[in-house]
């Protein structure tokens, strides 16, 4: 694309390099391996890393958003020191249908990688300086009504594992989606009837006890004890595809406009209905008990294990009574003969 005498000049430019002592060729490769290095997924991956990890108790939370494919398609190319304010508007409104709580959480995780950057000298100035970014978050109340919850688990004992398997346990535990995604056989001691979780979103161990039902599942679903209980087909890793999952699941039980989270609520607040104390709920959650902040935290390091133990047998209980009653709503969808589902095995 050079005229002969722009490229004689070219030349002559390098020759004088190289008496030198430089090597052009070695400049364009240092250029270039920069330039790899300042663009966004490398640096996304290096903030992770260096930054997230080790200063961050939800770093994974972080990793997935910033990895997200709406903003990795779209910056895939781009270096961090070309990113524009008007490229931010552009990935937050494609990342926008995915919901309003998705798209704020992308613009605080972009917000703060650059930021990072800024103090790492890769830029001088954040694009998100002086950007505001407001979305309307509604917060959800919603909580299945006895019915909708026979129905989701008629359904989900006829889908089996892993997926029927894996809602199952979430009502059984009040877990989390990803930490019920995360558990391994050998976090489990069956004897004692006892799941300890190493690693979760209040990064502190928690003892989940397990009532009967619980235990006959995952004895049920078996497994080496190294391995995921519930991993993804052929691989060794969690399982995912929720929302492909979920469709199949709505499809079944008739019940609609629910989330996986719901269910922990919707646990949560019948067992408060069943006379379970708030702050026994509180811990079985691994939430933040606020009878045990400061010092009544220090001196009081009851956990009310007894406690939390009879509330999750009171539940197992009431989830086997709601199985064998016979559902009068007549919303449900007319696939699921309920009478016959409940009575089947786990995971069948």
């Amino acid at each position: 694309d050079l005229s002969l005498a722009a490229a004689r000049y070219l030349a002559r430019e390098a020759k004088k390099e190289v008496a030198g002592g430089d090597d052009p060729q070695a400049k364009k490769m240092v250029a270039r391996e920069k330039y790899k290095s300042l663009l966004y997924t490398a640096v996304a991956k290096q903030f992770i890393d260096s930054y997230a990890k080790p200063q961050t108790r939800y770093w994974r939370e972080s990793e997935r958003t910033l990895l997200r494919r709406e903003i990795v398609g779209a910056w895939r190319h781009t270096p961090v020191t070309s990113i524009t304010r008007a490229d931010v508007c552009e990935v937050l409104d494609a990342v926008h249908p995915r919901g309003a709580s998705a798209a704020s959480h992308a613009f605080a995780e972009i917000r703060r990688l650059l930021n990072w950057c800024k103090k790492r000298g890769f830029i001088e100035h954040s694009p998100c300086d002086g950007l505001e970014f407001k979305v309307k978050i509604k917060s959800r109340s919603r909580v299945l009504s006895d019915e909708e919850l026979k129905a989701v688990l008629n359904a989900a004992i006829q889908m089996g594992s892993p997926f029927g398997s894996f809602v199952q346990v979430l009502v059984l535990t009040l877990q989390r989606r990803s930490e019920v995604a995360n558990l391994r056989r050998c976090d489990i001691d069956f004897s004692a009837g006892v799941w300890t979780q190493l690693k979760n979103k209040s990064d502190r161990e928690h003892r989940i006890f397990l009532c009967q039902r619980a235990i006959a599942l995952l004895e049920e679903i078996g497994g080496e004890p190294e391995q995921l209980v519930f991993k993804a087909r052929g691989r060794e890793n969690p399982i995912s595809g929720f929302s492909k999952w979920k469709k199949d699941l709505d499809r079944l039980s008739g019940v609609s406009d629910w989330c996986l989270h719901d269910l922990r609520r919707t646990a949560t607040t019948r067992m408060s209905e069943l006379g379970v104390p708030i702050h026994v709920c509180e811990l079985i959650l691994n939430h933040r008990v606020r009878e045990l902040d400061g010092i009544a935290g220090v001196y009081n390091r009851n956990l009310f294990e007894k406690e939390q133990r009879q509330a999750m047998e009171q539940w197992g209980d009431f989830i086997t009574k709601l199985l064998s009653r016979r559902v009068e709503s007549a919303n449900l969808h007319p696939a699921i003969n309920t009478d016959c589902v409940s009575t089947l095995p786990h995971g069948a």
